[in-house]
């Protein structure tokens, strides 16, 4: 990812390790249905 890709709002950023550990959780959340979706994100965000 460079930082042209990058939305200047998201600083700072989590280094390599604790991002995958972030996603590793939410994986982990969406796989036992404890995450909500929000007003925004109807059949769009069927990730999960």
């Amino acid at each position: 990812m460079t930082e042209a890709d990058v939305n200047p709002k998201a600083y700072p950023l989590a280094d390599a390790h604790l991002t995958k550990k972030l996603l590793d959780l939410v994986q982990q959340s969406c796989n036992y249905k404890q995450l909500r979706k929000g007003a925004n994100e109807g059949e769009a965000a069927k990730g999960c």
